[in-house]
Parts: C-alpha cells; structure tokens; sequence
C-alpha cells in the first residue's frame, strides 16, 4: 500500500537498500516478552528494570538509541558511495529519518 506508492515516487533511484535496525531481525533478542507476558501494565516499571538488567548481562544498551541507529544508517550510507539517500519511514521510522537528517 503505502509503501508501494513512495517507493514509486523514487523510481529514478534504482537502489532499494533496507537496513536491519540493532536488536531486531537476525540481532540478539533484546525483547522484553519474558518479563511483561503476566502483566496487564503496558510497561510495567519494576518488569522493565528486571528485563533490562537480565539484557545488560549480555548487550550494552547504550548502543541500541535512536542516535546510534541514526549513524548507523549514515554509515551504510557512506559504505555504499551514496553522496544522500532516500529515506522512508512510518511510524518510529519517521523520527529515525529525523535523526538521520541532523
């Protein structure tokens, strides 16, 4: 659907590169799921801190912000040879995209 039509819009760029975000896809599983599965809480505090705790055992966090993801995405950019790139996003993708831009 919407997806389709700004992809359109950028049919004179013929690349299409998608970047798997930190901690999601084929990334360690930094999910939360454990710690907030018996919980009627949307984010339930003293859940969060036990689930962050058990993640900090094995990953550090400050590596997984908004910022970081930003560089990231910069990065690939540049490993690329892309003088500046398209970016499209929904939903968190739109303050990724933001971030991005600075």
């Amino acid at each position: 659907g919407e997806l389709l039509v700004a992809l359109d819009h950028s049919a004179d760029q013929p690349d299409l590169v998608f970047v798997d975000q930190r901690g999601n896809g084929e990334t360690p599983d930094l999910g939360c799921a454990a710690e907030t599965a018996a919980t009627p809480d949307l984010w339930p505090a003293a859940a969060l801190a036990a689930c962050a705790r058990r993640l900090e055992a094995h990953a550090d966090l400050a590596r997984y912000t908004t910022t970081v993801a930003a560089r990231d995405v910069d990065n690939v950019r540049a490993a690329l040879g892309y003088a500046q790139i398209l970016i499209v996003g929904y939903s968190y993708g739109t303050r990724l995209a933001q971030e991005v831009l600075r």
